[in-house]
């Protein structure tokens, strides 16, 4: 997901944010932002201690700072393979990661 919230700050704007933190919380763009969503909870709760928290914040860093290769293919949408949202009809994905199906042609 860190491409995909990469190249959504890159085009900016209203729609999606100026930086990665404002992409991130835009609502409903990542469900695990929305306050219905059950991760929503482990977000709030996470632990600066916890190593798994360590080790995700260690690899992010790397992701805002472009280390990390693009496997989406500049894709600023995706969704899960048992959706079918409806911006995504008729578009050819980029690629599948895992349960994954990412879009580059949307807007």
């Amino acid at each position: 997901m860190n491409r995909v919230v990469r190249a959504r700050a890159r085009q900016g704007g209203w729609w999606w944010g100026s930086d990665p933190v404002a992409v991130c919380r835009k609502p409903w763009q990542f469900s695990c932002w929305n306050p219905n969503d059950p991760n929503r909870r482990k977000l709030d709760w996470v632990s600066a201690k916890d190593p798994i928290f360590a080790r995700c914040l260690a690899i992010a860093k790397r992701a805002l700072a472009g280390e990390l290769p693009d496997r989406t293919r500049g894709a600023t949408h995706y969704h899960e393979q048992s959706l079918a949202p409806p911006w995504s009809l008729g578009r050819t994905p980029t690629t599948q990661i895992g349960r994954h199906v990412f879009y580059a042609d949307i807007f």
